[in-house]
């Protein structure tokens, strides 16, 4: 579904992140799982991308590279 060719337009864009602490290497880290949803003109939503991330790694390119 990744390669799939998207629509032009999205009326709509939605964001949404849930935040983990997750042990490795015997140390907590911060993740957290974005998703990107879009609705289509017709109404209809569909997954535009799913990322996990390490917040303090987290800049502007994944949100410039995503939108």
């Amino acid at each position: 579904w990744k390669t799939r060719p998207l629509e032009t337009v999205y009326p709509f864009v939605f964001l949404d992140a849930i935040h983990y602490k997750v042990k490795e290497d015997g140390k907590y880290i911060a993740k957290a799982f974005y998703t990107v949803l879009g609705v289509k003109v017709d109404g209809k939503k569909e997954v535009l991308g799913l990322y996990l991330v390490i917040p303090e790694k987290l800049d502007k390119v994944l949100y410039l590279g995503t939108l």
